[in-house]
């Protein structure tokens, strides 16, 4: 066997042959990614979009009920509180937009 001259012209087509081996792994490794990435990827975000909607749905709702309660509890306390703390809710009534 000869010996290699790795800062000669074999080293640089060993080089060259590396490069066109890590290029063409780089490429089938992208292939592969795309593919699992369009096969669950596509799948597994739909899926999430729709569970993400439904989701603020549910929080629309309960955030609507809980308005509906702080009208109510805000009603009873103007109505029964004692006047110190009718005039401290009137006053914070007054400054909230």
């Amino acid at each position: 066997m000869h010996d290699i001259d790795y800062t000669g012209p074999q080293g640089g087509a060993l080089a060259l042959a590396f490069g066109a081996g890590a290029t063409f792994a780089t490429a089938a490794l992208m292939t592969v990614g795309t593919f699992i990435w369009r096969v669950f990827g596509d799948a597994r975000i739909k899926q999430l979009e729709k569970e993400r909607d439904e989701t603020e749905e549910k929080h629309r709702l309960e955030i609507a009920g809980l308005n509906n309660r702080i009208v109510q509890l805000e009603t009873i306390l103007l109505t029964y509180g004692p006047p110190l703390l009718r005039r401290e809710l009137q006053a914070a009534m007054a400054n909230t937009p």
